[in-house]
């Protein structure tokens, strides 16, 4: 999800998840996700009845419903699944360790990536940068 959040600078404004994005030490996880494969009680607590999790594999135990897709979504997943599928473990650490993810890291606390900064490291302009995160504090703050 997060490699694909950077696939061309007008899609940028899209996100396939509204999960926010940590750097932790081997890459960049959704942090929802993350912390509910930890066994913390989330919004994705009932995943367990859904998938199979096995090393840093997520199986699932059931036909995915794919009424909850757009097409656009289709092509955005089966595209990172044939680009980064079958990527040796190094090479996807070292190909998820962008700017964004540095400086992320560098923060003291919660290391999140700012999603401008993946829209930066994506190749935005500076105006699509900021237009992002206005509308991001603009739904933080009126809860949209």
């Amino acid at each position: 999800m997060f490699l694909g959040r950077k696939r061309r600078p007008e899609e940028l404004i899209y996100s396939l998840t509204a999960d926010k994005f940590c750097a932790l030490p081997h890459g960049t996880v959704p942090t929802i996700l993350y912390n509910t494969i930890k066994g913390e009680k989330s919004i994705l607590s009932d995943m367990n009845d859904n998938m199979l999790v096995i090393d840093y594999y997520l199986l699932p135990k059931r036909e995915s419903n794919k009424d909850y897709l757009s097409q656009y979504d289709m092509e955005v997943l089966d595209e990172c699944i044939s680009k980064y599928g079958k990527m040796k473990f190094t090479d996807l650490e070292r190909t998820s360790h962008t700017s964004c993810w540095e400086k992320a890291r560098a923060q003291k606390g919660s290391h999140v990536i700012n999603p401008g900064d993946i829209a930066r490291d994506g190749g935005a302009s500076e105006e699509l940068i900021k237009y992002i995160n206005d509308s991001i504090a603009f739904n933080e703050a009126f809860g949209s």
